[in-house]
């Protein structure tokens, strides 16, 4: 794929935080002296760590040059390592909490990461992690649709992408053998949205991205834009105040070692 954009993805900062707080909060360790975080982004993520953790060494790594270099800019208080969670070896050491935000749905061969990420735990170590859960909301099935259509099907016909969106149980077996300290759960947040136009920008910075890198011009790649502008507009309807809620339905796990 080609580079993120930190820009596009900052736009919805505090949309994006808000999972990251709720399942900081749902962490139960008194004290984390080693902290990594995977898919680190921007560094939202791994800066609210530090405000919890403030004393804890934390290593936040990242596949995108774009959202390292960024994250750089916003601290010197965290070590950022450019790093494809997908391919290479997590940083050595142990850690006393390894977490994800928004990150795993990208990740192809997540049953190495997950069994790779338990090892690099230490005992009573905590692996916390939250990820959308696109399959069922309508924005996705909108762009899966129109990709499939008379219009678009002969630049996608064989296209499956990332992101890989598994449901929560599939996260619990990656972890019941080796952990009995588990759990689970869903929230489902209703963003309050100016227009649809910021829906389509939201997605077009993840979702929707392998798709518009998958055109072959810039062209193409704005029709394609104003046709899920089109789809989004008949499927998220304009509140009487002119917003538009967007729910987004997110799976959390928790897991102890």
């Amino acid at each position: 794929m080609s580079e993120w954009n930190p820009e596009l993805y900052l736009r919805f900062e505090k949309q994006r935080t808000l999972p990251v707080y709720d399942l900081i909060s749902h962490i139960d360790l008194k004290d984390a002296k080693r902290i990594l975080d995977i898919g680190c982004g921007t560094g939202t993520s791994t800066r609210a760590l530090l405000e919890k953790w403030p004393n804890a060494e934390i290593i936040g790594i990242d596949n995108s040059k774009t959202m390292i270099e960024a994250a750089k800019k916003s601290t010197d208080k965290i070590q950022w390592i450019l790093n494809d969670a997908d391919k290479d070896p997590l940083p050595s050491g142990k850690f006393d909490l390894i977490f994800s935000n928004a990150s795993l749905q990208w990740i192809k061969n997540i049953d190495d990461l997950l069994a790779n990420a338990y090892a690099s735990l230490n005992e009573g170590g905590a692996f916390a992690s939250q990820m959308p859960y696109g399959t069922s909301m309508p924005v996705n099935i909108a762009m899966h649709a129109l990709s499939n259509s008379d219009k678009w099907i002969s630049y996608f016909e064989g296209f499956n992408p990332p992101p890989f969106y598994r449901e929560i149980g599939y996260y619990y077996d990656a972890f019941c053998s080796l952990s009995n300290n588990i759990s689970v759960w869903e929230t489902h947040y209703n963003h309050v949205m100016p227009s649809h136009k910021h829906i389509v920008d939201w997605y077009k910075s993840t979702g929707m991205k392998p798709f518009l890198d998958n055109l072959p011009d810039t062209t193409l790649k704005d029709e394609f834009e104003k046709n899920m502008l089109s789809e989004v507009t008949k499927v998220y309807k304009i509140k009487k105040d002119g917003n538009v809620l967007f729910p987004f339905r997110r799976l959390f796990i928790t897991c102890y070692k």
